[in-house]
């Protein structure tokens, strides 16, 4: 004969979706949080960037002072502007460093939105399933009372 679904079942199930929902959705949450984190880290990162952009200006600005002072002022003046062109080597290599994290990060980041996107599908996917699963239930249900009213 056909395959009976008793009332407990049915609730059974419905019970056991709403379970799967409940830790999609505590998953959902903690992907966001962790997602808010990432973003921060970068804002800040790229906040740093700006900084050390702003400085390496600024010492550009400061040996091509220095430049235009040795030309007017003589010999010794030479060494400050090799020490100021050697920081300005080093602020560079920082400028580079920062900028490979941030895109490091950024590309994390791009990463867990992937994830979430993914884990929103299949939690959409299942919601269907579940309505699915509800509506044939109903209708195999209608189909038992039916059949039981007639007996």
């Amino acid at each position: 004969g056909k395959k009976k679904v008793s009332p407990d079942k049915m609730v059974e199930m419905q019970a056991k979706i709403e379970e799967e929902r409940k830790a999609l959705e505590t998953k959902l949450d903690m992907e966001e949080e962790e997602r808010n984190k990432a973003r921060a880290e970068l804002e800040k990162r790229e906040k740093d960037l700006l900084k050390a952009q702003q400085e390496h200006q600024s010492l550009l600005e400061k040996l091509s002072a220095l430049e235009k002072k040795v030309i007017v002022g003589g010999v010794d003046l030479l060494a400050k502007a090799e020490e100021q062109e050697k920081l300005l080597e080093e602020s560079n290599m920082e400028l580079e460093e920062r900028r490979k994290r941030a895109e490091q990060l950024r590309k994390e980041l791009e990463e867990k939105e992937q994830e979430r996107l993914d884990i929103e599908e299949k939690y959409t996917n299942l919601q269907e399933e579940a309505q699915g699963k509800t509506k044939k239930l109903k209708k195999v249900w209608t189909m038992l009372m039916a059949a039981k009213s007639e007996v």
